[in-house]
């Protein structure tokens, strides 16, 4: 139910963002990150997926990413995110950083209770790798960024630590002369997803 509109828009459009704000608190996803030649508007979200956006689409921002969320579902509608290969910083991984959004507020989240004592893992629709860039103090807030519920999805735990975490890996392999990528992900649960 998604398309992708082709009219340009940069990321300071009035279009672009919920009642033409920006968050504040986030550098968020920026359409123009590949160069003004190579924009990659977001989404329009129309039918079913637009009535279920929370906040008539709202767009939140984190550091390097941004998220539309699913005010039915509890769970992302996407997440958009500025991968910048050439300027990873190497952040160890934690598990004591999974936290609930404010901003979204702990109504319109799946917290930690749907991931206890089954079969299915916290995964990250933005990868916490993938936005670990920038100066050291930017990379360590998108590191904690990315452990935002908002940002997770039921993900059964052999899917999520095989052959999606192999795809990721092989995509940024494969990066060799271009260091920077965007990339768009978002849960299905059902075919007409």
């Amino acid at each position: 139910e998604m398309l992708m509109q082709e009219t340009r828009r940069s990321k300071c459009s009035p279009d672009f963002f919920h009642d033409g704000e920006r968050e504040e608190s986030g550098m968020g996803y920026d359409p123009v990150f590949l160069g003004e030649r190579h924009e990659v508007p977001p989404p329009v979200l129309l039918g079913k997926t637009a009535e279920d956006a929370l906040e008539n689409g709202r767009v939140y921002d984190f550091t390097h990413f941004s998220i539309v969320m699913n005010k039915r579902r509890k769970f992302a509608v996407y997440s958009a995110a500025c991968v910048d290969k050439s300027r990873f910083v190497n952040i160890p991984r934690t598990n004591r950083l999974w936290h609930l959004d404010d901003r979204i507020g702990a109504m319109n989240q799946v917290g930690p209770e749907y991931y206890a004592q089954n079969d299915y893992d916290k995964g990250h629709l933005t990868r916490r790798r993938d936005v670990c860039w920038g100066e050291r103090h930017e990379a360590e807030k998108a590191n904690r960024d990315s452990f935002c519920y908002a940002n997770i999805v039921l993900q059964h735990h052999n899917f999520n630590t095989g052959v999606w975490n192999c795809l990721e890996d092989w995509i940024l392999n494969r990066m060799e002369s271009e260091k920077k990528l965007i990339v768009y992900t978002g849960p299905i649960f059902r075919e007409d997803d």
